[in-house]
């Protein structure tokens, strides 16, 4: 199975496999998040979050809407990493 990390307007590209973004819930419902490139439209939120909460949402790609599989908020002042962290996966990824 492949797994790679996305933003809200890459994984939209995928057909397969799981992805990990980072976004946050601007609507429960429907479920909606969103990051600094789009908005997304999801299946639903496996567990109780709230309008606001920045999280890392596992999705499975094969679905449409995605499926969210896994959702962790994280603290705001971890969005910075979260960007660092695609950053740095996008970079590896073309070095392969």
């Amino acid at each position: 199975m492949v797994m790679t990390r996305d933003d809200c307007i890459s994984v939209q590209t995928r057909q397969d496999g799981q992805s990990v973004v980072a976004a946050s819930i601007v609507s429960l419902n429907p479920p909606i998040i969103q990051d600094s490139t789009s908005v997304l439209q999801i299946s639903g939120f496996p567990v109780e979050v709230e309008r606001g909460d920045y999280c890392y949402l596992l999705l499975e790609c094969s679905t449409r809407p995605f499926k969210c599989i896994q959702i962790t908020p994280i603290p705001p002042q971890l969005v910075s990493i979260a960007r660092l962290q695609l950053s740095l996966y996008r970079r590896r990824g073309k070095r392969l």
